[in-house]
């Protein structure tokens, strides 16, 4: 197995600096996710380890060796460097068959001829495609498609899988699916898998760890799953995983108030050096909103009331101030918050997560 280090990897396209004195490692045997906007440089990343792309700075190891330096001249080739990739557009050749397609990397690496039959087959059954050796591609659903490329990168004995964007193309009820493949295939091989994407759902569902990339090409956060849903460590991580709810706050006479000076739920005593600043930040998910008719919490007035299935979506306001809370529709019947627009209710916050006043890239969710 491997693990794959960046050191002070700098890299620019037509005078834009896209990665600057990047650093981070990836452990040997881990699924290393890198979550981010479009336009953030992580598929840059990821072609830079594999070899496509050439650092203009800095070193990148793989294992024990150093496979590119440029100060030092050095720059492996992709073929030298044991990995498999799959890409958003899967790549299958139409021409050829599933066997023929997984059969093709063996074929460039000049595996034996009695060797490469017995090699597809493993690869073929790993991604559960069995009985379709000889169909062609259009005869494929696009997940059947998607798990031909994932099969032909694994055919070959390679220690590492570069995944970039690789479900972006399916149907919800595919991607679902092909996740869950790609957690049982890093479980059966144990390989370094590299997985770059923007989908927060999957990252958070195949991931040891997440990196969060800012748009400025640089990870504002590395931590497993729970610990960015859960304790995020600024408004961008925070707002970059699933909904997020985000008021802005000031402080004034010992209350926490929102912008349109209406009182809001207290600071608490670990975050008050915030209260110093001219505005600070509440976020929380619209799960951690209770509803009642009448009980504590803030008054609030109902904007709109949507059934989701199995859930209930809120849009609430204070006095103009709008936010976003939810709940298990069961729940909202039983305890009869189903509500026109216009009623009033009672929403406490049970847990609030308090940053300070940080708008750098609003952008990125507008």
């Amino acid at each position: 197995m491997s693990d794959i280090i960046f050191r002070n990897v700098s890299k620019a396209f037509e005078g834009k600096q896209v990665l600057k004195d990047l650093s981070f490692s990836i452990k040997s045997g881990e699924c290393f996710t890198i979550l981010g906007p479009s336009g953030c440089g992580k598929t840059v990343i990821l072609r830079l380890i594999a070899g496509f792309e050439i650092p203009d700075s800095g070193q990148i190891i793989i294992g024990d060796e150093v496979v590119a330096d440029p100060e030092k001249g050095i720059c492996k080739a992709p073929e030298e460097r044991n990995l498999g990739v799959v890409f958003q557009d899967y790549a299958v050749w139409p021409h050829k068959t599933v066997r023929q397609n997984v059969t093709y990397p063996l074929e460039m690496h000049n595996v034996p001829k009695e060797e490469r039959l017995p090699l597809s087959q493993k690869a073929i059954d790993m991604v559960n495609l069995h009985g379709y050796e000889d169909r062609l591609p259009n005869q494929l659903s696009g997940g059947q498609q998607q798990r031909v490329a994932l099969a032909r990168a694994l055919v070959i004995d390679s220690d590492i899988l570069l995944l970039d964007e690789p479900l972006t193309n399916l149907d919800a009820n595919l991607r679902e699916e092909m996740r869950f493949e790609i957690k049982e295939i890093q479980k059966k091989t144990g390989r370094t898998i590299l997985y770059v994407t923007h989908d927060q759902e999957v990252a958070l569902a195949i991931s040891d760890r997440i990196a969060i990339m800012t748009p400025a090409g640089d990870f504002c956060q590395i931590a497993d799953p729970e610990t960015v849903y859960e304790d995020p460590v600024s408004v961008f991580s925070f707002r970059f995983l699933g909904v997020a709810d985000i008021l802005e706050c000031h402080y004034r006479n010992g209350k926490t108030l929102l912008d349109n000076d209406h009182e809001f739920t207290p600071l608490p005593e670990d975050c008050r050096s915030l209260a110093s600043s001219p505005k600070f930040i509440a976020g929380f998910r619209p799960m951690d909103v209770e509803i009642t008719r009448d009980g504590n919490g803030i008054e609030c007035t109902v904007e709109r009331c949507t059934l989701l299935g199995n859930i209930v979506d809120y849009l609430l306001s204070i006095d103009g101030i709008t936010f976003r809370a939810e709940a298990q529709t069961e729940e909202a019947v039983r305890k009869n918050t189903i509500f026109s627009p216009g009623d009033k209710c009672r929403a406490e916050f049970v847990d609030i997560h308090w940053f300070p006043d940080d708008h750098q890239y609003e952008e990125v969710f507008v």
